[in-house]
């Protein structure tokens, strides 16, 4: 099958050395109105080389909601910004009279964070036994030598425990909550630090005399705000309403519409969405 991609995150990169079979590396520069007309040719090309599967991706929300916060005048500008790309997007597509199936979605959700109390490295953070990465709600420790695990481990507890209020948690690699599928279990390429710290929203991990940007995301995905956005419409679709879900089920639903059969284990289920789909 032949696919596009515009801005899609990721795009670029070759996932098992394959890359789509039309893309752009990103550049935030491009008009919104040149992308809706690169969407508008591909679908325009002969029909042996129209891409079956394009993915177009909208960055002013999430950047709005960083730099601004989720309830800002900025965000809500930027949401009714999307909303009209969108709707263009549907009017040429319309136009070109092709039975073409939309699937909308956000990768995440957006906390208001809390600038006025960032959380700062605790005093207990070993730079020199570790391998720091520092993330707004989250910080990996990667031990030089696995014999300071346990000891590191055991001083952040304390200093966590200390603190009225610390704002994290602190977890070995090993015993992140299972729900998150984030632990040594899951981490089949190595990427989880042997420690790690896990902010609690609204608070989030800072830097002294940076900003502290007022939108976040990465808490835990139990809370309603990390909740994402899913429309489907389109000649496949019934319209009803259906109850939150987890977004690993959305690949199966592409691919079933696509006609493709999933030959790897994989962590959605057709079954999820399958009563979304007319018969």
């Amino acid at each position: 099958m032949l696919s596009a991609s515009f801005f899609w995150v990721g795009s670029e990169a070759p996932v098992d050395g394959v890359r789509p079979t039309y893309y752009y590396l990103y550049n935030d520069a491009i008009p919104l109105d040149h992308r809706l007309q690169v969407v508008k040719e591909w679908l325009q090309l002969p029909e042996d080389r129209r891409p079956h599967v394009i993915l177009f991706y909208l960055s002013q929300v999430d950047h709005a909601e960083h730099l601004s916060g989720p309830v800002s005048r900025q965000t809500e500008a930027a949401v009714h910004l999307v909303d009209d790309c969108v709707g263009k997007m549907v009017q040429i597509v319309d136009s070109l009279q092709l039975p073409v199936n939309y699937v909308f979605v956000s990768d995440h959700g957006m906390e208001q964070v809390d600038t006025l109390h960032g959380i700062y490295p605790p005093a207990a953070l070993d730079t020199v036994k570790f391998k720091v990465t520092f993330g707004e709600t989250m910080i990996h420790l990667y031990a030089k030598e696995k014999s300071d695990i346990p000891a590191e481990y055991e001083a952040l507890k304390k200093e966590a425990g200390a603190q009225d209020a610390p704002g994290y948690d602190v977890y070995l690699a090993s015993d992140v909550p299972e729900r998150w599928h984030y632990s040594s279990r899951d981490d089949r390429y190595g990427r989880i630090g042997d420690i790690v710290l896990v902010a609690r929203a609204p608070r989030v991990f800072a830097v002294r005399g940076r900003r502290i940007n007022p939108g976040a995301h990465g808490f835990d995905n139990a809370l309603p705000e990390m909740g994402a956005t899913f429309y489907a419409w389109g000649p496949a679709f019934r319209q009803l309403t259906i109850p939150g879900f987890e977004n690993v089920n959305v690949y199966p639903l592409i691919a079933h519409i696509l006609g493709l059969t999933v030959s790897q284990p994989i962590d959605g289920s057709f079954r999820v969405l399958s009563e979304i789909l007319k018969k």
